[in-house]
């Protein structure tokens, strides 16, 4: 709950003096916990941990919990990217949302490998760019 609490308040903070929900967006998408902060390796390393108990009850609640406050966030920044005809519209902001997070997640779950080339910056920007071209509206 902590982190959770932590990550939204950074991504309030960094989209704060941006008008434009595109602007928003990318400095979103650049602040994934699992490639801007090294603390988090051992957070996610719990998280992934934990998601092994799916039949915990308490285990699943605290789960669904820390992952659904960062989709409706996202889904709050897409839909007004919808509404300014910054991003597609035929894909729900909801749907977006998750994709967004599936990313983010496998992202989160393959860094920890120390792949070599995987986490360098110039790799998570392409990454960035990829799911940017994905939303982008249909001409």
């Amino acid at each position: 709950e902590q982190v959770g609490r932590e990550v939204l308040r950074t991504w309030r903070q960094a989209i704060a003096p941006l008008s434009s929900p595109m602007d928003q967006l990318r400095v979103l998408l650049r602040l994934n916990p699992a490639t801007t902060d090294p603390g988090t390796r051992q957070f996610y390393r719990v998280i992934f941990s934990a998601q092994v108990e799916f039949n915990e009850p308490i285990m699943q609640a605290a789960l669904r919990k820390h992952y659904d406050q960062y989709a409706k966030f996202l889904t709050n920044v897409l839909r007004r990217a919808q509404r300014a005809g910054q991003i597609r519209s035929d894909v729900s902001a909801v749907g977006m949302a998750w994709q967004l997070m599936h990313s983010a997640i496998g992202f989160a779950l393959i860094k920890p490998l120390d792949i070599p080339g995987h986490a360098t910056p110039a790799f998570v920007e392409q990454a960035i760019a990829l799911l940017l071209e994905q939303l982008a509206p249909h001409k």
